[in-house]
C-alpha cells in the first residue's frame, strides 16, 4: 500500500478526500471544521492520521475546490455576434450622373459632411429661376398703390353724394365696385406671392437631393459609385458605421432568460480582450423561437477606441436559475 509523505495517510484516502470535496461546499465546509478542531486538539506526539485527519494545507486546498465548482454549478456561456449600434446603408432618392465622390473607404467623416453630389445644374437654374419669381413684388405694389387713390376716390365722392349730391349713385358704386376689385386682387397676389416663396423652397429641397451628407459620425466602409455613373433613385450608394456603441446579439435558453430584467449588467467576454467588457441588456425578445426555443438578447456595450471590432464572436454567462 502506497502512503503520502511521511504520514501513513493511503493514497486512496487522499484522491477520496479530493473527491468529496468537489461534490460541493458542504463537505468542503465540514472538512475545514475539523481541520480547525484537530489542530486545536493536537497532542506533542502526533498520532497515526486516520481517513479525515491529514494536514490543514489540504483541507484549504479542498475548501477552494469545493467552492469553485458549486460557483460554476448551472453557469452556461452563449455565445454571439457583436454588431455596431449605428451601421447605415445610404442612398438618394433621385436619380442623377454622379458629379463628385468626396469620400474613400476607410475614411471617418463628420456629421454633415459632404459624401457625394450628382450634376445639380438644371436644379441650379431652376431654383434661381424660382428665387427671382419669389422676389418679385412690383405687380403688388402697383396694385396696392392703385387701391390707395381708388379708396381715397370713392371716399370723397360718397361724402360728396350724401352732403350735396352732386355724384350721381351710380358714379359711386363703380368706384366702389373698383375699390372691392383692387383690394381682391392685392388678397391674390399675396397669395400668389406665398405659392412662389414654397415653389422656390421645393426647387431648393429638390437641389439639396442631390446632395448626399453623412448623418452621423463614422467611418465609410463601402462606396458603390464613382464619378459619371448614373445613380438609381434608391440604390444603395455608401456604407456608413459608428462603432464607438457595439452590442451582443445572442440567443439564450428560456430558462436561461428567465428573470432577466432590462438595465441589469452583463459582462461580455471577447475572445481579443483579457477583461471582461461591462455591458448593459438593452433586449430581451418577448416571444421564443418556436423552432429552437430559444430568446434573443441585445447586451450594449461601449467602444470608444474601437477595439472589440464587429463581426466577432463575443460570450455572456448566464445561470439557468436568474
Amino acid at each position: 500500500m502506497k502512503y503520502l509523505g511521511s504520514r501513513k495517510l493511503p493514497m486512496f484516502r487522499f484522491w477520496g478526500c479530493c473527491r468529496d470535496a468537489v461534490l460541493g461546499v458542504p463537505s468542503a465546509v465540514w472538512l475545514a471544521t475539523q481541520a480547525r478542531n484537530n489542530d486545536a486538539m493536537r497532542p506533542s506526539v502526533p498520532p497515526k492520521w486516520g481517513y479525515w485527519q491529514f494536514p490543514t494545507p489540504l483541507y484549504s486546498l479542498a475548501l477552494c475546490l469545493g467552492i469553485s465548482v458549486a460557483a460554476s454549478a448551472g453557469a452556461e456561456d452563449f455565445v454571439g455576434i457583436i454588431h455596431p449600434m449605428r451601421d447605415l446603408t445610404l442612398s438618394l432618392g433621385v436619380g442623377g450622373v454622379a458629379a463628385s465622390v468626396n469620400v474613400q473607404v476607410g475614411q471617418r467623416v463628420r456629421a454633415g459632411q459632404l459624401l457625394l453630389a450628382l450634376d445639380d445644374r438644371m436644379q441650379v437654374v431652376e431654383t434661381e429661376r424660382r428665387r427671382v419669381i419669389s422676389e418679385d413684388q412690383s405687380e403688388l405694389k402697383a396694385v396696392e398703390a392703385r387701391n390707395g387713390i381708388i379708396k381715397g376716390l370713392y371716399e370723397n365722392a360718397r361724402v360728396l353724394y350724401e352732403k350735396t349730391g352732386g355724384i350721381s349713385h351710380d358714379e359711386l358704386q363703380k368706384l366702389e365696385l373698383e375699390l372691392i376689385a383692387t383690394e381682391g386682387r392685392i388678397e391674390q397676389l399675396r397669395a400668389q406671392e406665398s405659392r412662389e416663396k414654397l415653389e422656390f423652397q421645393g426647387a431648393e429641397q429638390e437641389r439639396q437631393a442631390m446632395r448626399l451628407l453623412a448623418p452621423i459620425d463614422g467611418v465609410v466602409t463601402q462606396v458603390d459609385l464613382d464619378v459619371g455613373e448614373w445613380n438609381k433613385p434608391g440604390e444603395p450608394l455608401l456604407r456608413l458605421v459608428n462603432s464607438e456603441v457595439c452590442y451582443l446579439n445572442v440567443s439564450v435558453k428560456r430558462q436561461a432568460a428567465h428573470g432577466l430584467r432590462l438595465g441589469m449588467r452583463l459582462p461580455v467576454h471577447v475572445k481579443s480582450q483579457r477583461n471582461a467588457i461591462p455591458g448593459r441588456l438593452v433586449f430581451v425578445s418577448p416571444v421564443a423561437d418556436a423552432a429552437s426555443g430559444l430568446v434573443e438578447l441585445r447586451v450594449e456595450f461601449d467602444n470608444p477606441h474601437g477595439v472589440v471590432r464587429p463581426g466577432a464572436t463575443g460570450r455572456i454567462r448566464l445561470s439557468a436559475r436568474n
